[in-house]
């Protein structure tokens, strides 16, 4: 399990929560980007600075990408993937994101 631990075993740690929440909703950029896998999100590339605006201002971008900007305002230095495929999907969201310098990617083993 990604976070440690099953859905069942955080429901039942944290009934309270669970009524209106879930795992997901207290996870870090980092286990958002693994759970999320990257292989449905659109990585966008420099040339889609339109669309990626154009989505940012009609709220209609995913969600992983306003989690990341909401992280990046409290500030993070590493994202934490687990497959090559990942690792080149990761970098090149943080060159979208101008980050590329700051934010290192790397690639553990499950």
């Amino acid at each position: 399990a990604l976070f440690g631990f099953t859905a069942n075993a955080w429901r039942d740690e944290n009934p309270e929560l669970a009524k209106k929440n879930n795992v997901r909703d207290f996870a870090s950029i980092n286990e958002l980007i693994v759970l999320y896998n990257l292989e449905n999100i659109e990585i966008y590339k420099g040339k889609d600075i339109r669309i990626f605006t154009k989505k940012l201002f009609n709220k209609e971008l995913n969600d992983l990408y306003i989690n990341f900007m909401n992280e990046m305002k409290k500030g993070f230095s590493k994202i934490i993937v687990y497959n090559d495929e990942d690792v080149e999907k990761a970098n090149d969201l943080v060159k979208f994101m101008c980050l590329y310098p700051y934010v290192e990617v790397e690639k553990r083993s499950n």
